[in-house]
């Protein structure tokens, strides 16, 4: 299938009129960055944990997650029947990592089973490993601040509509923002939280990061099983509409090393030509 020099060589040559046919008349596309060695010196997988990629001058960097941030586009991005479940297995990690993969997201035995254990595995590869990734690396950056929150508040209204979605991604939206058309939508408790979450983000831009009491500055970044080390350093935007403190990180040990793997073995592969046969995917092949 060549390498992905000559894949690029190829569309090279293919007229812009014929291009612009195919993408407008295909049912799902995916944008695969080139890896140019120019803006793009390596795979996106590891360069994300790599503080050179960052501007040195970023002075604040506040990050979060979603209890249920995979919820909404699981369909597209999971093994959502049992065949594609192991196909999803094999995307992801050398045969010699499956047991440790079947140990820490399981086998299922039905197709809702494979749906539900895929929404955690994106939840873990897609959003919270990168997550951890990122802030490692931000805290290996002198003078810059790192915050960061879980939002686990869903909308009432979207709940009975979309009852398996959750505190999706994006939900929180609603509460930053909070216009007329969202508070009519909301529940008193809801709209009451919404002034809650805003000053949050209020602070974050208003203030330097020494006087922003809202937005504490996170000191470490370790799997959630290191818990002798007791600290609550992240925002936590409870599902009562409360707020409190929570750890940082929720990965196990094990699973911030699985995904590692998993993210160097992805990028070998994506080096090699086979950018689209490995990793997480929204194309066709999956099933």
């Amino acid at each position: 299938m060549g390498s992905n020099v000559d894949k690029v060589e190829a569309l090279r040559r293919v007229p812009e009129k014929d291009l612009a046919k195919e993408l407008n008349t295909s049912a799902v596309q995916e944008f695969m960055p080139y890896i140019d060695g120019v803006v793009l010196k390596e795979d996106v997988r590891t360069m994300v944990g790599d503080p050179r990629n960052y501007d040195p001058k970023l002075k604040w960097l506040l990050a979060g997650s979603f209890h249920d941030d995979a919820t909404a586009i699981a369909e597209e991005f999971s093994g959502r029947t049992v065949a594609m479940f192991t196909k999803l297995r094999a995307r992801l990690c050398p045969a010699s990592d499956f047991a440790i993969f079947d140990r820490l997201y399981g086998t299922p035995a039905t197709d809702a089973e494979a749906l539900t254990l895929s929404v955690k595995i994106i939840n873990d590869g897609m959003i919270k490993y990168p997550l951890l990734a990122q802030s490692l690396a931000f805290l290996d950056m002198p003078g810059t601040q790192l915050s960061r929150y879980h939002f686990d508040r869903s909308i009432a209204k979207v709940d009975t509509i979309l009852p398996t979605f959750g505190a999706f991604h994006g939900v929180d939206l609603a509460y930053n923002f909070g216009t007329d058309v969202v508070l009519d939508a909301l529940t008193t408790e809801e709209r009451a939280f919404v002034p809650k979450v805003q000053q949050v983000w209020i602070d974050f831009l208003s203030y330097d990061p020494e006087e922003a009491i809202l937005v504490p500055k996170v000191s470490y970044a370790l799997p959630s099983s290191y818990s002798e080390l007791d600290k609550k350093e992240a925002i936590w935007f409870k599902k009562d509409c409360t707020m409190g403190r929570a750890e940082v990180e929720t990965l196990t040990a094990e699973e911030e090393v699985f995904w590692r793997r998993s993210y160097a073995y992805v990028a070998i592969k994506a080096k090699e030509g086979y950018s689209t046969e490995y990793g997480f995917s929204m194309f066709k092949q999956m099933e």
